[in-house]
C-alpha cells in the first residue's frame, strides 16, 4: 500500500513539473519596438524570428538577434516588404537568446534601434 501511495505521489509530481515547463517555453517570448513603428518578435522554442513594419514612412525594418551557442555573434533579418507587412525567418540553427527591432535611417542617417531583449 505504501508503495502505491508513493508511486501516485511521484506521478502527481512528475506530471505537474511537465506541465510548468511546457508554461515556462510560452512565457519566454520577446518582443521589442521602436517607437511603435516597428516590431520585432522571437519565440524560445520555435528557433525563428519575425519583424513587423507598422508605418508608411518608406522605410525598411529589422530584426537584430543572437542565438544560443553562437558565441554572440549578431545577426540580422530585413524586412523591407512594406509597411503592415510580417516577415518570419524559421530554421534557425538554435534558440533566439537576444533580440533588438530596429528601423532604417532617415535620407543618409544610421539605423534606428530599440534596446536588447
Amino acid at each position: 500500500m505504501k508503495k502505491s501511495v508513493c508511486r501516485l505521489i511521484g506521478v502527481a509530481v512528475a506530471g505537474a513539473l511537465s506541465i510548468g515547463g511546457m508554461g515556462a517555453a510560452h512565457a519566454l517570448t520577446a518582443t521589442v519596438s521602436v517607437d511603435g513603428v516597428v516590431r520585432a518578435t522571437a519565440t524560445t522554442g520555435t528557433k525563428s524570428v519575425s519583424v513587423k513594419d507598422n508605418s508608411d514612412d518608406g522605410r525598411w525594418v529589422q530584426a537584430q538577434y543572437t542565438v544560443s551557442g553562437s558565441g554572440g555573434t549578431v545577426y540580422a533579418f530585413n524586412n523591407k516588404s512594406g509597411p503592415g507587412a510580417t516577415a518570419t525567418k524559421t530554421g534557425l540553427a538554435n534558440n533566439v537568446n537576444g533580440l533588438l527591432a530596429c528601423r532604417s535611417g532617415a535620407l543618409l542617417g544610421g539605423m534606428q534601434c530599440g534596446s536588447w531583449k
